[in-house]
């Protein structure tokens, strides 16, 4: 397979250390992955995938007729975030292969992650810096010591967005101050409270010393605007899930497993071998 040419990804503790510096200096702050769902969604419409956009917004709960309006605030989040993630990372030594299990991601998945590149210019994404996209994930990794999720939620004020209402408890032991802004799930409409959250981030953006946002597509929108209002945003995504009922994903199942600590993982074997690079 023909490697990309070697670029910049910023590794998790080097994104963990800005995270912390902008929240105990009061500064504005962003991390945004679009992983390969956004790509997908950016890919379909603008190539007239109509079979794959009619996927997407039917897992999504997004109107056909708001996605140009979205991948246009998706430019804004990305352009304005501290890090967005990038696919390069799987097309290189330096870390595990995006798999489903022990199966290989499809024929067409890879197509669509090789050229993000491309995705990336036409949906006009001015990116600054870069992430590994299971950052997320890997900021929940043991190896970090006091400096990864969830230490950093330690006595901090939290606003978690997401449709999971357990969250409160599930993280009450790390700090008591947790707002839950519930959104749909999964195939639900997820537009008709899109402007509920947006007034909410308006009005509350600087109350809370950390935002967590796991809310599909659309939370990339809801990560940049919080930065834009003068908040600290973090697009936790999926993690709130295995926070809730320990489990991890399948296409990370090979690599880590829970820890001894239930809202942190750990390598197992084969993951150790990507240590060094995470």
């Amino acid at each position: 397979m023909r490697k990309e040419k070697m670029m910049k990804v910023y590794n998790t503790l080097e994104v963990l250390q800005k995270l912390e510096d902008s929240i105990n200096a009061k500064i504005p702050f962003s991390l945004v992955r679009f992983g390969d769902g956004g790509i997908k969604l950016i890919h379909a419409y603008f190539y007239n995938d109509n079979d794959q956009l009619d996927q997407i917004i039917k897992k999504e709960g997004i109107p056909r007729d708001k996605i140009k309006s979205l991948i246009d605030l998706w430019a804004i989040s990305a352009t304005t975030a501290d890090f967005v993630d990038t696919p390069y990372v799987y097309f290189s030594d330096e870390f595990w292969p995006r798999v489903r299990g022990h199966k290989s991601m499809s024929k067409r998945t890879i197509e669509r992650l090789k050229m993000w590149r491309r995705i990336y210019r036409i949906a006009n994404f001015d990116v600054k810096n870069y992430c590994n996209p299971e950052v997320n994930f890997l900021s929940c990794l043991n190896i970090f010591e006091n400096k990864g999720f969830p230490d950093i939620l330690k006595d901090k004020k939290i606003c978690i967005i997401t449709s999971r209402s357990d969250l409160k408890k599930v993280l009450s032991s790390y700090t008591t101050y947790i707002d839950i802004v519930n959104i749909p799930g999964f195939t639900y409409n997820q537009y008709e409270v899109f402007h509920r959250v947006l007034n909410k981030i308006k009005l509350d953006s600087k109350k809370y010393d950390l935002w967590l946002v796991a809310a599909g597509e659309l939370g990339r929108i809801y990560t940049g605007i919080i930065k834009f209002h003068g908040g600290i945003s973090f697009d936790i995504g999926s993690v709130v899930d295995f926070w809730a009922t320990g489990e991890i994903p399948v296409r990370l199942s090979p690599y880590v497993e829970i820890d001894q600590n239930h809202l942190k993982i750990k390598l197992t074997e084969e993951g150790e071998k990507y240590k060094e690079f995470l």
